[in-house]
Formats: C-alpha cells, structure tokens, sequence
C-alpha cells in the first residue's frame, strides 16, 4: 500500500508511513481483489461501511 502512495504521488519515497499516520485518506485496506472473498465485492462494501462510521 505504502508503495501505491507513492508511485500515485500522494507522497515521496520514504515518506509513505508519515503520510498514513498523519493524513485522513481512505485507503482500501481489505486488499483490493487479491484479498476478495465470496460472495464478490462484499468486502469492498464492508471496508467503506467502516470507513464512513470510523473507529468505535
């Protein structure tokens, strides 16, 4: 993910862990489909409803 950020531009390289900690992006953490299990798309849909509601 770090790599992602920067080869996006988001930040520079070495700066990828700062920038995480200190920045309120959302940031698809369930591993995009690689990480994907049945049904399709659900974690996805999961992910965002954790993002919207924040910690807790």
């Amino acid at each position: 993910m770090l790599m992602q950020l920067v080869e996006s531009g988001f930040c520079a390289r070495g700066e990828g862990a700062d920038f995480v900690a200190g920045e309120r992006l959302p940031l698809n953490r369930h591993g995009g489909q690689l990480g994907e299990a049945c049904p399709h798309g659900m974690n996805g849909l999961a992910e965002a409803v954790r993002q919207i509601r924040g910690p807790r």
